[in-house]
């Protein structure tokens, strides 16, 4: 399986922008399931893309829908998370910080696989691109997105929330390499340390 799609070959989707345009406008309708897989397929593609517009528009829209009416039903949600969780070792910093997006929706429907949380738990205090917005990929917000997971896994029954609240502080204290507002200095005078 690759990372780019649900599919067990190596063709990337096509992305129909008009017709998620289309369903989005119109209320996110269910396709026949005969079409579901390829469809997931596609919006899976979609939410890795680099145009702004087409990963954070309809694409999202209409899968946040389906996977919320459970259209996208548990063994395709299954295998969407697998997707997602392998995005996070992603080159692009769009799919590794969408992935967490996508996660979010499907372990707040209740799924859960421990390889999810492992993958995620490997990202999260790791991830360096740590950029709100780009000029050319528009809104990222790795961290952010992340913390939408890592609310979603500490509220999951199989997941401990001391771990998560653990994993949430080895975020804080990662390194950024920007100084902290706190450890700046004022003229001549230096910022006292912490108690």
């Amino acid at each position: 399986m690759t990372t780019n799609d649900l599919t067990t070959n190596d063709r990337t989707p096509p992305i129909g922008a008009a017709r998620w345009l289309h369903l989005s406008a119109d209320g996110c309708p269910a396709p026949a399931s005969a079409d579901l897989p390829a469809l997931a397929d596609e919006l899976a593609e979609a939410l890795r893309h680099p145009d702004p517009e087409l990963r954070d528009g309809a694409p999202y829209v209409v899968l946040r829908t389906w996977i919320e009416r459970d259209v996208i039903d548990r063994a395709l949600r299954a295998r969407l998370g697998a997707v997602m969780a392998a995005r996070f070792d992603d080159p692009e910093i769009q799919a590794r910080a969408f992935a967490p997006l996508v996660l979010d929706m499907i372990v707040a429907r209740g799924d859960f696989d421990p390889a999810w949380l492992a993958a995620f738990r490997r990202w999260y205090p790791a991830e360096t691109d740590l950029r709100d917005h780009d000029p050319r990929l528009g809104w990222l917000h790795a961290v952010a997105h992340g913390a939408d997971l890592l609310g979603a896994f500490g509220s999951h029954p199989d997941v401990e929330p001391g771990a998560m609240l653990a994993l949430a502080a080895e975020r804080l204290v990662a390194p950024t390499g920007t100084s902290s507002p706190s450890r700046r200095t004022t003229g001549s005078r230096r910022a006292s340390p912490a108690p």
